[in-house]
């Protein structure tokens, strides 16, 4: 039988006051979807907000593999120094901007100085929470 060993991280948000939940202090366990069988390093947060509708709603669970790079047109949460975070479509880098692509109320891109960038971590799926 599998196991819930996926730690749930924390909670990224599609708007402002994002919040995300260190790496090392799992909210709880999931199970493991294969997408991420034997990668030591995965994890899991739960969507908040509504700017990446329809495709991520509040309280679905994004499945994160931060071995893969981002590539254009791929989802990922983007942790920043201040400790928010944020679900987006990842559009370019470059060594001084990010650039990263909300949905909703409007499809609109939304740059990032890179200074502000903790890290990207890659989305490889997702499992509805409504």
């Amino acid at each position: 039988m599998p196991a819930r060993d996926l730690p749930v991280c924390g909670a990224a948000r599609g708007g402002a006051n994002a919040l995300f939940v260190d790496q090392g202090n799992a909210l709880e366990h999931v199970f493991r979807p294969a997408q991420l069988d034997g990668v030591g390093n995965a994890f899991a947060v739960y969507a908040v907000g509504d700017s990446m509708e329809p495709k991520y709603q509040a309280g679905d669970l994004l499945f994160i593999n931060p071995n893969l790079p981002p590539v254009k047109g791929c989802f990922v949460v983007v942790e920043l120094g201040d400790h928010e975070a944020y679900v987006k479509q990842f559009v370019r880098q470059s060594d001084d901007m990010l650039m990263l692509r909300e949905f909703s109320p409007v499809m609109r891109d939304i740059p990032i100085e890179a200074d502000r960038v903790k890290a990207i971590y890659r989305v490889v799926g997702s499992w509805e929470g409504r």
